[in-house]
């Protein structure tokens, strides 16, 4: 039997929350921290963590791309102590669903997002693209335009992530061989699992019996149940990585080969306030 690579998602920078409204949990400003160094220096601890424990685990941040450059622009000096600390970077609606699912990502955009995927390909860390589109001909184009560009793909049919796509029959790039490191995968698939809670309410009945902790921050309006995290706040680490009964340790100890970090792009809700 083929052995799959397994990679569990973390979500690094929200959390699901009963809907408290203001929880009154103040916040700082962008001239006090250098938010994206912050996430920067959370992933590295990510990885320091991660391989005193399991050298060869994956780690796999999604989205976020300007912080591969040392001053987020594409023609910037690669940041290379983050480059060294990940295995892979994530992007969603590279070629569709920027603006809408099923419709191609403008060329401003794309090559705009491509500049950095760039950089992340020629410093060896390997670009998985996910992609919204359904459309027959629109999932084939999003399969080719990552192959030409090295990139491994998955063209989800649902925002979701709830389900393998019924098409292509048989997965894109199949191989036969085992997948024992990122370096030998030719595909992925985005799955998003409700986790060791038997449903979502359950998981939001929990939550609802504490109290907001100060690393909690507002609530996204676009996702009822989803709040920003204030992922530089050590309380907040400690949940994640570093402690026996943290997140990755129970991921380490399951099996799992990687992280697949979501929601890495948080600095950039914290810059604006």
């Amino acid at each position: 039997m083929k052995r799959p690579l397994l990679v569990t998602i973390l979500v690094a920078a929200t959390v699901l929350m009963s809907r408290w409204g203001n929880c009154g949990a103040g916040h700082e400003s962008a001239t006090e921290r250098n938010y994206r160094q912050d996430m920067r220096d959370f992933i590295q601890g990510i990885r320091a963590y991660t391989k005193g424990i399991k050298p060869n685990f994956i780690v796999i941040p999604q989205n976020g791309h300007e912080l591969l450059t040392q001053d987020a622009e594409e023609t910037g000096t690669p940041a290379a102590a983050y480059l060294d600390a990940i295995d892979g970077v994530g992007r969603e609606d590279l070629f569709y669903g920027y603006d809408e699912d099923d419709v191609a990502t403008r060329a401003l955009e794309r090559d705009y997002m491509v500049s950095f995927l760039d950089i992340a390909e020629n410093s060896d860390v390997e670009v998985l693209v996910t992609d919204y589109c359904s459309t027959r001909v629109f999932v084939h184009d999003a399969y080719y335009q990552n192959a030409a560009r090295g990139y491994i793909s998955f063209a989800a049919d649902h925002r979701e992530l709830d389900n393998i796509p019924d098409y292509p029959e048989n997965p894109y790039n199949v191989h036969a061989s085992n997948v024992t490191s990122l370096a030998e995968a030719k595909n992925f698939l985005y799955l998003i699992n409700p986790g060791s809670f038997p449903n979502e309410d359950a998981f939001l009945d929990a939550v609802r019996e504490t109290d907001p902790p100060s690393w909690l921050a507002e609530e996204n309006p676009e996702w009822p149940g989803n709040y920003k995290v204030r992922y530089w706040n050590k309380d907040w680490q400690n949940i994640i990585y570093g402690k026996d009964d943290s997140y990755l340790k129970k991921i380490l100890d399951r099996g799992f080969d990687g992280v697949y970090l979501d929601i890495i792009d948080a600095f950039e809700y914290f810059e604006d306030q």
